[in-house]
């Protein structure tokens, strides 16, 4: 990857937008209280991402296939590609090891097909759960008590939008879990 050029770059919701190879990424912090984060954010259209801009408060990408094939275009719809991983955080108490039985994920009304995927990794990835999914028209509250996930040192959550809905999307407002510890 090579640095991008004073075309290939803009601000768009408090984020730094570059070309990222064939794709657009992305380098802020939409929410202050979050941490700067860098991601890919969009398919950048063909191979060659040649200019990025937002005059209008929607991102454009110009991109070109190297030949003929050019192409100007912008965001509209939802990704169904994307992913986000949390940190690991440590759940253990002295010699406790962390037991999560619950999860609960607070969204905005779902429309109809609009889905998530959570899993939890544990141990530093080692130990994985079941893949529980966030959907429901209209529900705005998700509560999974199925989850395989054994005691662990530590815990962090996986969320796809892999088999996600282009037009009606899941944001998830708050994922909370709830445990218990069991000594080893």
């Amino acid at each position: 990857m090579t640095l991008p050029t004073h075309r290939q770059k803009s601000l768009y919701k408090n984020c730094i937008l570059f070309a990222w190879d064939d794709a657009v990424g992305a380098m802020g912090a939409v929410v202050e209280q979050l941490p700067i984060q860098i991601s890919k954010l969009a398919d950048g259209g063909y191979a060659t991402v040649g200019g990025i801009a937002a005059p209008f408060g929607t991102p454009m990408v110009a991109s070109s296939d190297g030949g003929s094939n050019h192409r100007l275009a912008k965001f509209s719809g939802f990704s169904t590609d994307s992913n986000y991983k949390s940190v690991f955080i440590d759940i253990t108490k002295d010699r406790n090891l962390g037991k999560v039985h619950t999860i609960l994920v607070s969204t905005k009304a779902l429309g109809a097909n609009a889905k998530a995927e959570i899993t939890l990794e544990g141990n530093q990835g080692d130990k994985t759960s079941n893949v529980l999914t966030v959907t429901g028209t209209g529900k705005t509250r998700h509560i999974f008590k199925t989850l395989t996930l054994p005691a662990v040192e530590d815990v962090r959550v996986i969320v796809s939008y892999a088999n996600g809905h282009a037009t009606n999307d899941c944001p998830i407002r708050k994922i909370a879990l709830l445990g218990s510890f069991i000594e080893r």
